[in-house]
């Protein structure tokens, strides 16, 4: 997950197929929201089937599992993969499913990766109101005493992107740079780290 989200996608490549591995001779599999690593790689390199396959297996293994964050988690990516399709019925299904999921004891900081997708899914598909209760919900969230490592830049692009379909362009260049910044100072700290 860390290596498909950072763009290293050789790295991510390598990460995959160790995983596969495992999985085809264990009973083992990656625990918690990162079960959806392997497909979330395949959607980001738009191999869009691969994905879908990957993470319909997933979604039933760790159903038999109850392995709820690892479904979320599933749910969440192939949400995001029918919202690429612009299969927007789909891509709320799960997104929702997911949500609910988070909501019920799952994971506040998951919660966050969520919202502005349904931002988005929303804004596309031109529920205003929808868009803006989700959009507002993570900005709830945020505790502005905690460091969120990068975690408000894709909710600053939701609320960029909900004032451009609104028109409001001083909200929409503030919250386009404020996402760029969190951005641009991840890629930063990752290149001092390594």
């Amino acid at each position: 997950m860390i290596y498909a989200l950072s763009g290293d996608f050789l790295k991510a490549e390598e990460a995959c197929e160790t995983e596969k591995k495992i999985e085809s001779k264990t009973l083992m599999s990656c625990f918690f929201e990162d079960a959806a690593g392997i497909g979330f790689h395949y959607l980001r390199k738009g191999m869009w089937d691969r994905a879908r396959e990957y993470l319909e297996w997933s979604i039933q293994i760790h159903k038999e599992r109850n392995n709820v964050a690892a479904i979320s988690a599933c749910y969440f990516t192939l949400g995001s993969l029918n919202l690429e399709e612009k299969k927007y019925s789909e891509a709320e299904k799960f997104l929702l499913l997911s949500l609910d999921i988070c909501r019920k004891g799952g994971n506040v900081i998951f919660e966050l990766w969520v919202l502005p997708v349904l931002c988005e899914l929303y804004l596309k598909i031109g529920q205003i109101e929808n868009a803006s209760e989700y959009m507002e919900r993570g900005f709830q969230l945020l505790n502005p005493k905690q460091n969120w490592y990068g975690l408000p830049a894709p909710i600053y692009l939701a609320k960029a992107m909900m004032a451009t379909e609104l028109k409001n362009w001083s909200i929409a260049n503030e919250f386009f740079d404020k996402a760029f910044i969190v951005k641009s100072f991840l890629q930063l700290l990752r290149y001092f780290r390594e």
